[in-house]
């Protein structure tokens, strides 16, 4: 694993990995079909998935990680030749193991997302696909997300949950109480699912998208 690896190798390879991750992104507004789902998106993937499920560690934590969250977050389809699974380092998963796992990180507050070979439980500061959108200014737009959150401020009792919560800043607390930027927002309904007062919901947003 690269947790076992001296910090300044880590920090080189990520630098490296993160270069070459981002050089790779085509042009136009959405370089590739990630997506950013809410839990229940997820768990509606899981259970159209037509092959095998494989659990691996996240490189992009193993690597870059100070964050503290849990590293063994990483679904894939990928089984074939030359794989991770291939090799023996990935864990076959049923499909009720698969929503485990997204359940544990969305309580974790990691974000799932998604790809034409799988789902990622990513954070906000390590992951690769959320660095790339900062370096591409690509928010709001790539990776695609289906919801923005609405916030009823009447209704809010200032817990500070959703500021914990929330990878990108949206919620902040201040001397009014909790303030909401939707420009941050990802739409991953993380502060939705703990908010104790149902403050917090989510909106479709005004895209094509089939939602799922």
């Amino acid at each position: 694993t690269y947790r076992s690896f001296p910090p300044e190798v880590r920090k080189a390879l990520d630098n490296w990995y993160f270069d070459a991750y981002l050089g790779s992104l085509g042009g136009g507004p959405r370089p590739t079909g990630d997506r950013v789902l809410t839990l229940q998106q997820a768990f509606g993937r899981i259970d159209k998935a037509d092959r095998q499920i494989w659990l691996n560690k996240c490189d992009c934590r193993s690597l870059s990680g100070g964050c503290g969250k849990p590293l063994d977050t990483c679904l894939t389809l990928k089984g074939g030749i030359n794989t991770l699974a291939h090799r023996g380092w990935s864990q076959p998963l049923t499909k009720e193991q698969a929503k485990q796992v997204v359940a544990k990180a969305n309580r974790a507050g990691l974000v799932q997302t998604a790809n034409p070979n799988g789902m990622c439980n990513c954070c906000g500061d390590c992951c690769y696909l959320f660095r790339a959108q900062r370096a591409r200014h690509s928010e709001g737009v790539w990776p695609r997300a289906d919801f923005i959150a609405s916030f009823r401020k009447s209704a809010c009792i200032a817990c500070g949950r959703c500021v914990k919560r929330c990878n990108f800043g949206a919620f902040t607390r201040g001397k009014d109480g909790i303030a909401y930027d939707p420009g941050r927002c990802r739409g991953c309904g993380l502060c939705v699912t703990t908010c104790p007062k149902a403050a917090i919901t989510l909106e479709r947003r005004a895209q094509d998208g089939d939602g799922g």
